[in-house]
């Protein structure tokens, strides 16, 4: 990844070089063109320059960089994620697939919304079930302003063995959800004060949070990466809603010219091990809860696995 980033630097720089000059000299140019001949002009020909120099050399610039950092990013992306996430399992890149969130929206796990945008995804099959990863953002429209109600990552897992009732968990302070739960009471006060467990089959929601599935949220809630976790089991699926504590894309890599790839890269597979360790819960549970004779198929990834 250094040695990518340091020669698409290099070839930015020579591109800036040969670029800039030559977008400072048309917008000179330019400049001279439209007010030779005119007897007036209007406002001060100086601040006139100061601008046409500013949009000429600014132009060429970020032509002269955009090219390499596009190619950086698609390299990113497409060949050291697949790696990085080829220690789980078997996953590929999507760029702009969005999820169906009407069950999600339905149950309350997400709020009601005019726009969903989807970056990154990732699409394959973890521990042998089939799991999508996309990066979202869901906005409405207030006025003439756009408020952002989820930004992060949208997980669905799918089960072979249907859960019996709709389970949902998410943060204290969202509102009650509409549509027939009841809330779960646990003896937990502390997992109590961040979550709000809501369940229409009350012995099988207080089977899902197990104390495996409890820790591993308390620990994602911590406000390192993401913000509180929500889920929604329903059927054969397995929803994980991760809000991001950052705005910005989880899956871009830096700029050109920094030298914070190895940090980036680091930072990113310590999220994704968060990530995949609320999987691992989450399955061990659903096994235990709803297919005991998976218990002996699919283990999970066990650290250290070497990446292919």
């Amino acid at each position: 990844l250094e040695d990518l980033r340091a020669g698409l630097a290099r070839e930015a720089r020579r591109r800036t070089l040969i670029f800039v000059p030559l977008g400072l000299a048309a917008a000179a140019l330019l400049f001279f063109s439209m007010n030779s001949g005119s007897g007036t002009s209007q406002g001060s020909p100086t601040f006139g320059f100061i601008i046409m120099m500013v949009v000429g050399g600014g132009g060429a610039w970020i032509w002269a960089v955009s090219g390499p950092q596009q190619r950086y990013t698609l390299a990113f992306k497409d060949k050291l994620l697949p790696r990085l996430l080829g220690h789980y399992g078997v996953l590929r890149h999507e760029t702009g697939r969005k999820p169906n969130l009407a069950p999600a929206v339905a149950a309350g796990l997400l709020p009601p919304h005019d726009d969903v945008s989807a970056d990154d995804g990732f699409v394959g099959s973890y521990r042998g079930r089939p799991i999508d990863i996309t990066e979202l953002e869901v906005s409405r429209k207030v006025g003439e302003k756009t408020e952002t109600l989820f930004q992060g990552l949208y997980v669905e897992i799918t089960v072979s063995t249907p859960f019996a009732g709709i389970t949902l968990l998410c943060d204290r302070e969202a509102q009650k959800p509409g549509n027939g739960l009841h809330r779960l009471r646990l003896e937990d006060p502390v997992f109590e004060e961040i979550y709000a467990a809501w369940a229409s089959d009350q012995i099988e929601g207080r089977a899902v949070l197990t104390p495996a599935v409890m820790e591993r949220l308390l620990v994602m809630a911590d406000g390192h990466s993401f913000l509180p976790p929500r889920f929604l089991l329903q059927g054969d699926r397995m929803v994980f809603a991760l809000p991001s504590i950052t705005p910005g894309s989880l899956f871009e890599p830096p700029g050109i010219e920094t030298h914070v790839a190895a940090q980036q890269l680091a930072s990113l597979e310590a999220d994704l091990a968060t990530l995949f360790s609320l999987a691992d819960a989450m399955i061990d549970m659903h096994i235990a809860v709803r297919a005991p004779h998976e218990s002996a198929a699919n283990p999970r990834a066990e650290p250290g696995t070497p990446i292919s």
